[in-house]
């Protein structure tokens, strides 16, 4: 059993992994391409500056006995993260941002 229609690329596969096992601990971040339905003409690079913590909240309580147990509760899901675009000198992506703002328009 396996997969019959993908093609392994080795040295694909060993590139990405040393350039990230070189960075080791300091991988904080995250890299990729972002595309827009609709506006297939218009994609850019999102590198972001740090990863978002998502850990659970730490619940403590009292059961029968006095016994003190201590559960994981509710997500802790800090969403907020730094963007950073980049592009050519073109300037399109600030524009069609504003653009997107201004139409209140959600692609």
């Amino acid at each position: 059993m396996g997969h019959n229609n993908t093609k392994g690329n080795r040295k694909f596969i060993k590139g990405r992994y040393t350039a990230n096992a070189a960075k080791g601990e300091r991988l904080v971040s995250s890299e990729f391409q972002l595309t827009f339905a609709g506006h297939e003409d218009i994609s850019v690079l999102v590198r972001t500056s740090q990863i978002p913590e998502m850990t659970r909240e730490d619940v403590e309580d009292y059961g029968p006995n006095g016994v003190k147990f201590n559960q994981h509760g509710p997500i802790r899901n800090s969403g907020e993260i730094q963007v950073q675009c980049v592009e050519t000198i073109e300037g399109d992506i600030p524009q069609f941002i504003k653009d997107r703002i201004a139409s209140k328009d959600y692609v």
